[in-house]
């Protein structure tokens, strides 16, 4: 049983891809060439980890930890990936998540066909016209940079960068509001007060936007379609999660999960949902500027809101302070 302390809501956003050439290419994620476009963040990282009652949980890595992953990157060997094709055939949806696979992954044939199931049920529900790239691994090493920490599963980078310039709530309301067609869901979204109140004491207002590559791609912040090749979207430029192989695992949901092994296609499936928006700014917020997701927008209190609440009576969802906080 995964037990979530991350609350997965509201993805109002969607995303799609076309056919991965099959490029496969090695380098180090030091090199110069490995020089990111856009200034990455801190945040956007989560780990998945056993805990003492042998449940599972997914928080979002503390400070600590994901300097330790970015510092990992960084000083690890070379790591070659390999695009791979998606199981769904062309037409099924407009989006298209091209795995990149490492070699460990790929000497893993089970691990690997469970990590294309889960993305290829992730292209079934997701609708935007966005090709994107996620590079995976699995081993007892994470993308060559030593070893798992101890009760670790794995680990989600969803590549979080600014939006673009000072993109704030109102470009990012815009932006939504764009992409939608659900007369219900613009409403909800054109309620989205701006300035926009937040639970972060040091902001009267939410500040810049953020978000990981692929949100950000199906809003219209970056290209729509990453190009796979690995010498033109190096490691570290797109999200990635690494597995660790020293769990033991069901790979086929088909024929039910057996009691004492972690339900492997599950897990992968929360992972990816990371990367493609499930994820807030809590605790990046600084008295400078209130940074916030996509999702931040939708996050209040229970109590601020009520069940089919007018959206034009300037009260509940209209003026309820955004949760940045804990």
């Amino acid at each position: 049983m995964i037990r979530l302390r991350v609350p997965l809501g509201l993805l109002a956003l969607a995303f799609s891809l076309a056919a991965p050439a099959a490029l496969a290419q090695s380098y180090r994620s030091g090199d110069a060439r490995v020089q990111h476009t856009a200034e990455h963040l801190p945040g956007g990282i989560h780990i998945l980890t056993r805990l003492p009652d042998g449940t599972l949980g997914c928080d979002t890595a503390t400070e600590a930890q994901a300097e330790a992953l970015r510092s990992a990157d960084v000083a690890g060997g070379p790591i070659r990936l390999t695009p791979m094709p998606s199981l769904n055939r062309p037409g099924v949806s407009q989006f298209r998540i091209i795995i990149r696979a490492t070699d460990q992954l790929l000497a893993r044939p089970t691990a690997l066909l469970a990590f294309r199931r889960a993305a290829a049920r992730w292209e079934r529900i997701i609708q935007s016209s966005v090709t994107t790239v996620i590079d995976l691994d699995y081993g007892p090493n994470r993308f060559n940079s030593g070893p798992f920490p101890q009760n670790v599963l794995a680990s989600a980078n969803s590549a979080q960068q600014f939006a673009s310039g000072t993109a704030g709530p109102a470009e990012m309301r815009a932006a939504i509001v764009a992409r939608m067609a659900d007369p219900a869901l613009i409403a909800l979204a054109n309620a989205i007060p701006v300035p926009t109140p937040t639970t972060f004491g040091g902001a009267t207002s939410l500040g810049r936007a953020i978000g990981g590559v692929i949100s950000l791609q199906a809003l219209g912040f970056r290209n729509a379609v990453i190009d796979p090749d690995p010498a033109v979207t190096p490691f570290g430029q797109v999200p990635n999660i690494g597995f660790n192989s020293a769990f033991s695992y069901d790979f086929n949901p088909n024929d039910g999960i057996t009691p004492s092994l972690t339900d492997f296609e599950a897990v992968v499936v929360h992972e990816i949902g990371h990367t493609l928006g499930f994820t807030s700014a809590i605790g990046q917020a600084t008295a400078s500027s209130a940074v916030f997701t996509p999702w931040d927008l939708y996050r209040v209190r229970p109590e601020a809101v009520t069940p089919g609440e007018s959206y034009t009576d300037g009260a509940g969802w209209e003026v309820a302070e955004r949760v940045l906080t804990p």
